[in-house]
């Protein structure tokens, strides 16, 4: 192969995510990601009854593929705001590595 051209790979977006469980919270997840054109590759839920307040409360850890052409930074500033507006304390780690050759 003479000609090799760069790949604009997709970021992969680690969310960890916790706080009360409420009816309809993972379907509002996954609509705000499918609006904001990120795909779900992996999820992981657990509910938990808290023990100091009795309340029931849910763990989530996703992973996201979003597009190269989507702007990351405005992703995981609008992402965080989203779930916060939602009570959730969230972790939310880029994994993208371009190319090997950068």
């Amino acid at each position: 192969t003479k000609h090799h051209e760069k790949q604009h790979l997709a970021h992969l977006i680690n969310i960890e995510f916790s706080g009360k469980d409420i009816q309809g919270l993972l379907s509002d997840v996954t609509v705000f990601f499918h609006e904001q054109h990120a795909s779900i590759s992996a999820l992981r839920q657990k509910t938990f009854t808290n023990p100091e307040t009795k309340q029931e409360c849910v763990r989530c850890k996703i992973v996201l593929t979003v597009p190269d052409a989507v702007a990351i930074k405005e992703f995981i500033a609008h992402t965080t705001t989203f779930l916060t507006s939602l009570s959730l304390d969230a972790t939310i780690t880029d994994t993208h590595q371009t190319t090997w050759s950068d």
